[in-house]
């Protein structure tokens, strides 16, 4: 007979697992969502660049207990500094694609035709992260195992 220890000790990991999964599943889908987009469906084009003000300020009040004007002013710097942030990770994002593309044409340039097609099949990372094939999504190779 299973002691009560054990089944407290399983249904505590099994509601940390549900919970952690529910949190992950409402940060991927739901707060990342556009207005009024279905489940499941992103905003075209680059990806947000950061989580929204709000959700930061949210926090760091949680963490340190701000005064509305402390929330305020830090709303403002947030908003202030996002385009410049926007603007590093997409050149940044297109340095390393290029970087990439010529890691690529390097190693096709020691293959055969053949290997060379075959690569071209397989390689990944070429489509920034989320767009296109990749390990695991329609059209890419199979996930590892």
């Amino acid at each position: 007979m299973v002691s009560a220890r054990v089944w407290l000790l399983t249904f505590v990991a099994l509601v940390f697992l549900v919970g952690g999964s529910a949190g992950i599943l409402v940060d991927r889908v739901w707060l990342l969502q556009p207005a009024g987009s279905p489940p499941g469906v992103r905003r075209p084009g680059p990806p947000p660049a950061g989580p929204p003000a709000e959700r930061i300020v949210a926090e760091l009040d949680a963490a340190l207990t701000l005064t509305d004007a402390q929330r305020q002013q830090i709303t403002t710097i947030l908003e202030a500094h996002r385009p410049r942030v926007r603007q590093l990770q997409e050149e940044v994002r297109q340095r390393f694609i290029d970087e990439q593309r010529v890691l690529h044409d390097e190693i096709s340039k020691t293959l055969t035709p053949d290997q060379a097609a075959l690569f071209k099949n397989i390689s990944v990372g070429l489509d920034p992260p989320g767009r296109g094939p990749g390990r695991g999504r329609p059209g890419g190779p199979p996930p590892r195992r």
